[in-house]
């Protein structure tokens, strides 16, 4: 009788042919994934940036401004501010930085602003934690965010400030 000292030929191609079909079918879905939880965290992430600036404004008694840099395929950033000097802009020697500049993740964008008609959207949080324009007037608007895989949301803020997502 012989003995038999590990695997035939045979098989081990049916092993890595089992292997290779299994990759095939799972790596997609992977990547799918990751796209989609990068999506939900870079959404997270501004709908955060929207809410601390809030409670910084009613919490340290100031306005915070909140910038929001729209960008297709750039991307966008957006960042908040104390503007000391009233000016309606950032400027780095005179405004309080809050949050620092913060980039979205590639394939994933900032859009369609409703709180200014500009390619950079401004929001002001006052002291009570609602939600004005750079001169005072009540403001309420929304931000797109577009992603890979036909994904969007939309970042609402009412007048009285309160923040809300929408898929």
């Amino acid at each position: 009788m012989r003995k038999s000292n590990g695997f035939t030929l045979m098989e081990t191609m049916i092993v890595i042919a089992i292997i290779g079909i299994v990759a095939a079918i799972i790596v997609p879905n992977i990547i799918s994934w990751r796209e989609n939880r990068n999506f939900s965290r870079a959404v997270r992430e501004v709908y955060s940036t929207f809410q601390n600036s809030r409670s910084t404004a009613i919490t340290r008694n100031s306005q915070i401004t909140l910038l929001l840099k729209a960008g297709t395929g750039t991307g966008g950033s957006y960042l908040a501010f104390i503007d000391n000097n009233e000016d309606g802009a950032y400027s780095s020697g005179s405004d309080e930085l809050v949050i620092p500049e913060k980039k979205l993740p590639l394939r994933i964008s900032l859009s369609n602003p409703e709180f200014s008609t500009s390619k950079n959207a401004y929001l002001v949080f006052s002291t009570m934690g609602f939600a004005r324009t750079k001169n005072g007037n009540d403001q309420s608007g929304s931000l797109e965010i577009s992603g890979s895989n036909n994904r969007n949301a939309k970042i609402t803020v009412d007048v009285s400030g309160n923040v809300r997502i929408e898929y």
